[in-house]
């Protein structure tokens, strides 16, 4: 009778599961039994597989209700070798975290930290866990779970789930720790989460924590699609990645490339408030980006999350591939490496997929901060320290993608051989930096004896406009071209102050090297420096370009100090136009202390050459011979500038080139040779010299001296074989007199064309008012490269010496790890025990003397764990108790009585063990080696003991890295 009345209850409830009512279902380890109807917490089931067989292929919702304990999914308490298979509409909810139910079915608490339940996966075999076959609207919900040793998975299957040919299914773990995971069964995986051939997949990971998984356990890959999958949405939300091992050549965490041939119109990847620290892939040519790799997705979206200590090989953290809408806001990467590409983004434009006609193809960065990321790590590869966008990881090839950074910072960033110590673009659209700083980037920081290393914070290539605003670049370098910024592009703008600071170039272009038509306004380029030309702006480019409201200040180079410009050719096109511009102090080692132009026309109009100096012509400006051009300078002031030749200007005019200058003040001027004011040199036939009334000469000299008067000397004005040249009305020049050389044969006294100085050129009394305000932007803050965001580097494995002998103490390390993800700075301490040489007299000990003072010496050997490269510490570390020693134990140790009636009779060996914390010392990814060679010890009343010791007996190995989630 109570079997007949049990089947019937059963097929009650079967029969209401088919007709699409929820199911409850309990499950407790602790408290269930094979017996049990698994309705209530007073009658749970055991295992979850009593759970999975009631659902059965039945339709409809599923709640299942987990107690602690550890289930284990195998031939036992769980599927024999095969999956949970969800079938068309069924919806599965599984949590976990109660406590183990009393005898009356009542729950003392839901916790799922104090009660954990744990899945432990790993005997489910050649299979998946679960599985959603060829059905459509299967939902899986786990909560609260803790699941292990997801090593299962074929060549076709995910570890723990796979999405087999289904349509409109999902899955959401919320709350859940994933631990020791392999990526699937084949050489590249299928992850813990694979989705093959599939449509309208949704995936939703939610406050959850997923963590070691090394290459022991596959190559950790955590949610993979095929190239046939289409329609995923991704959602990753508060969750945390952290010592995520793997090496494969498509290893990423997330491997998402979607179908091609799809539209995927409604497909997304959120990356919202989580973190991924330490996530290691291969650094080596073919391997995969550390932790995303998607394509052919229309929006991609990371907003709020952390990325540090990961690297990969094509990129440090993500590659994204024919993606339309990319934007990353509000995230930090820090200390990411590329092992081929960027340290952290490379944004791969439309090579395996075409986007859909009207598609927008844009890669947004706002409020990003990039610290300390490494593009390359071999000093063979890597363009982009941060960031990479083009069409192909070597950077030949354009892309369409148009880029836009605003409000971002880069500091520390660079480039091991290669372009863009911050960013490298080359692309066929617009690409523009907004209100962002730039801060100590580097480009080819090895210096590998290549030529590339352009672009120390910003290289950009490719057609378009680059277009920066408000933005702030310090302390950035290249070993090519642009210490700043290097672009060649259509067009170059740079507007609303902007500011340059000690940036610094080997070759053309201290703060800016530019090949575009250029325009700045609104800017500051303060000790910028160029090993070449343009310590300040370097523009070669035969094209019209303007340059307003902006200061030169303390650059300086050996052509050049404030700005060339320069085009090796026959351009009568070239024009810069300068107005409102201010050089003070720039420098050159040769020529143009201010301003340097060959084969350019320019126009000035109200620009200042405040004590600019040049070691050769020009200390202010500087006219090449190359092109015949016009030179148009107007309403300008010089003054305080020094050269050896030509104080403040030196123009070699071409054949058919023109100079006229009008209402310019030439005032305290100095040439060591020649030309206090201005040097003319003449390099062409029919060169015609117009200065126009208006100028103003006063206290120029030669050499410091204003009472030259020898015309055939030196003055304010120098000529040297113009011809054709004619004068008018030359007037009274103050203090000296014009000087022709090496004659006056060539200068006829009359003629229609000309040299014309007019009588309002001279000047008796000092110009009316020099006085000036250069241009100034706000200034920026200081460059400070802001705190570690990611867990403190902690020592994860630490080894001493043991010689054998019972006479050395052999050194060793006390570790303190803090708990969680954000775990507190830890102490780490080298310690030794130390041996005094002698045995101390029976009459005292130095464990009764307080010590006053106590100095250690040790050496250290740091090396890179990624590289193999070594940094020796020079000499011997001093550390002493006023400073760096935490502590000293006292450990007496006392030895076989000595002879009765011996000198020894109470004499022992006494030993101190002394703490050294090198917590501030160490970094993620480095092992140490600290080496003691002697402590001296000063006691209270001024004995002093000194302790010498053996290297090879006294030597700690620490080997770093991020601090584990636990």
């Amino acid at each position: 009778m109570k079997k007949l009345l049990l089947s019937f209850l059963t097929i009650l409830m079967f029969s209401s599961v088919m007709l699409g009512q929820v199911v409850e279902i309990y499950v407790s380890q602790n408290r269930g039994s094979f017996s049990n109807n698994g309705e209530s917490w007073s009658s749970p089931y055991a295992t979850m597989k009593q759970a999975f067989t009631q659902i059965g292929a039945n339709t409809g919702t599923f709640n299942i209700y987990v107690a602690q304990g550890s289930y284990l999914l195998d031939g036992n308490n769980g599927p024999t070798d095969e999956e949970v298979l969800l079938v068309n509409g069924q919806i599965i909810n599984i949590y976990g975290g109660y406590a183990t139910p009393d005898t009356n079915g009542n729950i003392p608490g839901e916790d799922a930290d104090a009660f954990p339940t744990v899945f432990d996966t790993e005997d489910v075999g050649g299979t998946s866990a679960f599985r959603v076959d060829a059905n459509s609207n299967a939902k899986l919900t786990i909560k609260d779970v803790t699941i292990k040793n997801a090593r299962g998975g074929g060549n076709y299957d995910g570890s723990f789930l796979t999405f087999d040919t289904s349509l409109n299914a999902s899955l959401t773990l919320d709350n859940v720790n994933v631990e020791e995971w392999e990526g699937g069964g084949s050489v590249e995986g299928k992850g813990f989460i694979y989705v093959y051939n599939s449509v309208g997949t949704d995936i939703n990971i939610m406050n959850s924590v997923i963590k070691r998984s090394s290459n022991e356990f596959g190559n950790g890959q955590f949610v993979v699609s095929d190239d046939n999958t289409a329609d995923l949405d991704l959602l990753v939300e508060n969750s945390i990645f952290n010592n995520i091992r793997g090496v494969g050549v498509s290893a990423e965490l997330f491997h998402l490339p979607l179908n091609c041939n799809t539209d995927n119109a409604q497909s997304t990847i959120i990356f919202r408030n989580s973190e991924f620290y330490n996530v290691k892939r291969g650094l080596a040519a073919g391997q995969s980006a550390a932790i995303l790799w998607a394509r052919n997705f229309p929006y991609v979206e990371m907003d709020g999350n952390i990325f540090a200590g990961n690297n990969g090989g094509r990129a440090g953290v993500m590659e994204i591939e024919s993606v339309g809408y990319f934007y990353s806001h509000d995230n930090i990467y820090q200390e990411n490496t590329g092992g081929q590409g960027p340290g952290a983004v490379f944004i791969f434009g439309n090579y395996g997929c075409t986007l859909p006609a009207g598609r927008e193809d844009v890669a947004i960065f706002e409020n990003d901060q990039f610290f300390t990321n490494q593009g390359g790590y071999d000093g063979l590869n890597g363009r982009g320290g941060a960031i990479h966008v083009s069409g192909a990881l070597t950077g030949a090839v354009s892309s369409n993608k148009e880029v836009r950074i605003s409000s971002s910072n880069f500091y520390d960033n660079y480039t091991s051989a290669f372009d863009g110590g911050a960013v490298y673009i080359y692309t066929s659209v617009d690409a523009s930096v907004e209100n962002s700083t730039f801060c100590n980037n580097q480009a080819n920081r090895w210096f590998t004896g290549n030529s590339a290393g352009s672009g120390g914070g910003i290289f950009a290539i490719g057609s378009g406009e680059l277009r920066v605003t408000n933005s702030t670049f310090r302390g950035n370098n290249a070993t090519s071209t642009g210490g700043a910024v290097a672009t060649n592009k259509d067009t170059a703008v740079f507007v609303a102050c902007n500011y340059f600071e000690d940036n610094r170039s080997r070759a053309a272009g201290g703060a800016i090297w530019s090949q575009d038509i250029t325009t700045i306004d609104g800017a500051e380029f303060i000790n910028n420096i160029s090993n070449t030309n343009g310590g300040g702006v370097y523009i070669a480019l035969n094209d019209q370009h303007t340059i307003s409201n902006v200061t030169f200040q303390g650059n300086r180079a050996n052509n050049g100090g404030g700005l060339n410009t320069y085009y090796a050719g026959v351009s009568p096109g070239n024009l810069m136009t300068l107005t409102d511009v201010y050089f003070i102090s720039n420098i050159a080692t040769n020529n143009g202390g201010g301003y340097y132009v060959d084969d350019f026309a320019v126009t000035t109009n109200n620009v200042v050459y405040d004590g600019n100096t040049a070691e050769g012509r020009g200390g202010a400006f500087f006219v090449g011979a190359g092109g015949a051009h016009d030179y148009t300078l107007g309403s300008s002031t010089y003054i305080n500038n020094r050269a050896d030749e030509g104080g403040a200007i030196s123009m070699q005019i071409n054949a058919n080139g023109t100079a006229e200058l009008t209402n310019n003040v030439f005032q305290y001027n100095d040439a060591a040779t020649r030309g206090g004011a201005m040097a003319i040199f003449d390099v062409g036939l029919n060169d015609e010299i117009d200065v126009a009334s208006g100028n103003k000469f006063f206290g120029n000299t030669l050499n410091g001296d204003s009472n030259n008067t020898n015309r055939q000397e030196r003055s304010d004005i120098y000529l040297y074989l113009v011809t054709g040249i004619y004068y008018v009305g030359l007037g009274d020049l103050t203090n000296n007199e014009l000087q022709f050389a090496p004659t006056t044969a060539n200068y006829p006294s009359s003629g229609s064309r000309g040299y014309q100085l007019g009588s309002g050129n001279a000047q008796a009394t000092e110009a009316d008012d020099t006085t000036y305000t250069a241009y100034s932007c706000i200034r920026p803050v200081e460059c400070v490269l802001p705190e570690p965001v990611a867990p403190t580097p902690v020592v994860v494995s630490a080894e001493g010496i043991d010689t054998g002998n019972p006479n050395d103490y052999t050194s060793y390390t006390e570790v303190s790890v803090g708990g969680g993800i954000s775990c507190t700075p830890n102490a780490t301490e080298v310690g030794f025990s130390a041996r005094s040489n002698n045995y101390v007299r029976q009459d005292r000990t130095i464990l009764n003397d307080p010590i006053a003072e106590l100095e250690i010496t040790y050496t250290i050997i740091k090396t890179n764990l990624l590289t193999g490269a070594e940094e020796v510490t020079p000499g011997n570390v001093i550390s002493r108790s006023s400073a760096n020693l935490s502590r000293i134990e006292e450990d007496p140790r006392s030895i076989p009585a000595a002879t009765e009636g011996s000198s020894n009779t109470r004499a022992r060996d006494l030993y101190r063990t002394y703490f050294i914390d090198v917590s501030n010392d160490i970094q993620s990814g480095y092992s140490y080696v600290y080496t003691i060679t002697g402590v001296r010890v000063i006691e209270a009343d001024g004995n002093t003991l000194e302790f010498t010791y053996t290297p090879r007996n006294y030597r700690t190995t620490i080997i770093t890295d991020f601090c584990d989630s636990d």
